[in-house]
């Protein structure tokens, strides 16, 4: 194997690593392991991963880069803590880019709506199951399917970066059945919206959709924003 080979798998092997650190924190944020706020300990997490310091830090840069995490003096990388108002921010963004993409949307394919369909029923099986993690893939995976019916794919991935930001705080939302009853109910409706091609119907569903989970957010948030200032 000639010098130049060996550096190319070398760079694949580091980029990989990287790869690997950064889903395994992404995921413990959607999952909620990661708490608002909690520090991530490096030598825990290369210990964990079975990777040197060097890609856990190149990692977890890239990840404040994103958003995902801050940096606090003489604490080190932590899970970003979102105030109501950035909340509440970051929310008026997604309405904006998904009535936007809700609107390319209306001419979806049969195949799609079966494949929303059957996201919906695996909700409600995984739900059953008290399968939170599944619960938390589906019902992203059904949002994101319907997305990309609309052919906007920039208008998605910046989508799929405010989905992120906001992920540590739903993951801690999307544990009551009754909330997981009702989403999956919400998404029947909605489909019922794109099988009748009714775009002020599924433009309303979605933002009721959307701000119940705001409302119940920002209600929590709220209470703990308000006890942490209490002396």
């Amino acid at each position: 194997m000639d010098a130049m080979s060996a550096g190319s798998r070398d760079s694949d092997t580091a980029t990989g690593a990287v790869q690997t650190a950064i889903d395994a924190v992404y995921e413990s944020i959607a999952s909620g392991d990661l708490r608002p706020g909690q520090p991530i300990r490096q030598e825990t997490l290369a210990d964990q991963l079975g990777l040197s310091r060097q890609p856990i830090r190149e990692a977890l840069r890239m990840l404040a880069s994103d958003g995902l995490l801050t940096y606090r003096r003489n604490v080190g990388f932590c899970a970003r803590e979102l105030s109501s108002a950035e909340l509440d921010q970051a929310y008026r963004l997604r309405r904006l880019i998904e009535n936007e993409i809700l609107c390319g949307t209306t001419d979806i394919a049969p195949a799609a709506l079966t494949r929303l369909r059957e996201l919906n029923t695996a909700i409600a099986d995984a739900a059953a199951r008290h399968d939170l993690g599944a619960v938390r893939r589906l019902n992203a995976e059904f949002h994101f399917t319907l997305f990309a019916q609309s052919g906007l794919d920039l208008y998605v991935e910046e989508l799929r970066r405010l989905w992120r930001l906001t992920n540590i705080y739903r993951a801690i939302y999307a544990t009551d059945p009754n909330t997981i009853s009702r989403i999956v109910a919400e998404h029947d409706a909605i489909i019922t919206a794109l099988e009748s091609a009714d775009l002020p119907r599924l433009i309303a569903l979605h933002n009721q959709h959307r701000e119940g989970t705001l409302d119940a957010l920002t209600d929590r948030l709220g209470a703990t924003e308000t006890a942490t200032a209490t002396p």
